[in-house]
């Protein structure tokens, strides 16, 4: 009985780093395509700030491949962040966060290129943390003394950078908006922000407070309908805060029980010391809601609702780096009953003003317009639909109703255009409405979107 003859079992080949790499993404260049990965993959962001919001779209850019990163957080991992931490276990209580952000990525993505800098941020060190002027600088930071001062750097120096308002307090993950700076809603940090900005010489509607490279961002035309000055896309929810800041004394008595967690938790070992590498901290002495007044009241929050504020935030920076436009939701959705209204106004007007009985659009189409395209927000003056009474009208006169030729705007404003027509317009805001509403594509863009 002759034996069987085992057949040779050859060992495969090795996968090299870039076969490896290349499978790894494949879906993203399935979704983005291979130019706006690589412009991906190309990006140097900066993420301050590695809590809750900051973790998950650090965690999230690198899976998508993001090639070029800078950490800064001085702060360490808690035994009380691990409930909203995107990558942190009990192994890490003690580390610093920007060095277990690192390990994290590079066991998943080992060619990313990650600085850390394990210190506060502050005006005397912020221009040698953002020297290397990153394509974003994602503000993570929850203090509003530090986050203004970091947004004004950026606004003075046109550097693109996009901001987590107030995760804490809020239960709905289904709330987000991503607006300008300038229309945070139901936010007491973002008024804050906006007063001291003010405060220190930044004019929100002023073109020389325009940066040339946000300009460029192909999602600002999908944010703000009128914007000649400052553009700072926003992560925020329009829900309301559900719970309260905890008082100060259950504040401090958590503070007190989590030390003592901390101390037994975190081998001497193990306590971190400052890399050589980054900035030496001032020596001055901190401001108010700086190191020495941060969290003095806990705010309660749960993981989901930081997570996606992370979430949204590395989703709109992916697409802005691909090039590839999506419509974020940036108003509160609109009460329908006002909707109604509104078309029956229009009906009432194309009937006395032109005869005409028949129109082609319905509630759902003005329901777009108002939302996607105009933002509640008159086309002529940028006046909001809160405290002014709006309606549309024809954008041409002579041409019936359409998705792509009505225009929102006051009574007063539309009376006025019903009555003048293109002719009567000056020439450069007829020329600043027509591409606007060129540059939308709304007829498109409907054909996207179901109410």
């Amino acid at each position: 009985m002759s034996e069987t003859k085992k057949a040779k079992i050859e060992s495969p080949s090795p996968v090299t780093e870039e076969e490896l790499h290349s499978q790894q993404f494949i879906r993203n260049i399935a979704f983005f395509g291979a130019e706006g990965q690589q412009r991906i993959e190309d990006a140097n962001i900066t993420v301050v700030g590695l809590g809750g919001v900051g973790s998950h779209a650090a965690h999230m850019l690198a899976r998508a491949g993001v090639g070029h990163f800078t950490f800064i957080d001085f702060d360490v991992v808690t035994v009380s962040s691990l409930n909203r931490h995107s990558v942190a276990t009990r192994r890490d209580i003690g580390k610093p966060k920007v060095e277990v952000m690192k390990d994290h990525i590079l066991d998943f993505n080992p060619i990313a290129s990650i600085r850390t800098f394990n210190v506060m941020m502050s005006k005397s060190n912020l221009g040698q943390l953002l020297d290397n002027r990153p394509d974003f600088v994602v503000d993570c930071i929850d203090d509003y003394n530090t986050k203004t001062d970091l947004l004004e750097y950026c606004i003075r120096n046109n550097i693109e950078v996009i901001s987590s308002m107030g995760s804490g307090c809020r239960s709905n993950t289904t709330t987000l908006l991503i607006t300008n700076i300038t229309d945070v809603k139901y936010d007491p940090l973002a008024a804050k922000i906006r007063y001291h900005l003010k405060k220190r010489g930044i004019n929100f509607d002023a073109p020389q407070c325009a940066n040339p490279v946000t300009d460029a961002d192909p999602l600002k035309k999908m944010v703000v309908n009128t914007s000649t000055g400052v553009f700072v896309p926003c992560v925020s929810s329009y829900e309301r805060p559900v719970v309260k800041i905890m008082s100060y004394d259950d504040s401090a008595s958590a503070k007190s029980s989590e030390d003592s967690v901390m101390r037994a938790a975190t081998p001497v070992s193990e306590t971190p010391t400052p890399s050589n590498e980054t900035p030496t901290p001032s020596n001055e002495t901190p401001s108010e809601g700086e190191s020495s007044g941060m969290r003095y009241r806990c705010i309660p929050v749960y993981g989901c609702v930081p997570a996606a504020y992370g979430n949204a935030i590395c989703s709109y920076i992916l697409h802005s780096r691909a090039q590839k436009v999506f419509r974020p939701s940036t108003v509160v959705p609109l009460n329908q009953d006002i909707v109604v209204k509104m078309f029956n106004r229009l009906v009432t007007k194309e009937k006395q003003l032109y005869g005409n009985t028949e129109l082609s659009l319905d509630r759902f189409d003005l329901y777009y317009l108002m939302q996607s395209i105009f933002k509640q927000k008159s086309i002529f003056s940028g006046c909001a639909l809160a405290g002014n009474k709006l309606e549309f009208t024809r954008w041409d006169v002579r041409v019936p109703p359409a998705l792509d030729n009505l225009v929102l705007g006051t009574v007063e404003e539309c009376q006025k255009h019903e009555k003048e027509g293109l002719e009567g317009m000056n020439k450069e805001e007829r020329e600043r409405i027509q591409k606007f509403l060129d540059s939308q594509m709304i007829g498109e863009g409907r054909e996207e979107v179901y109410y």
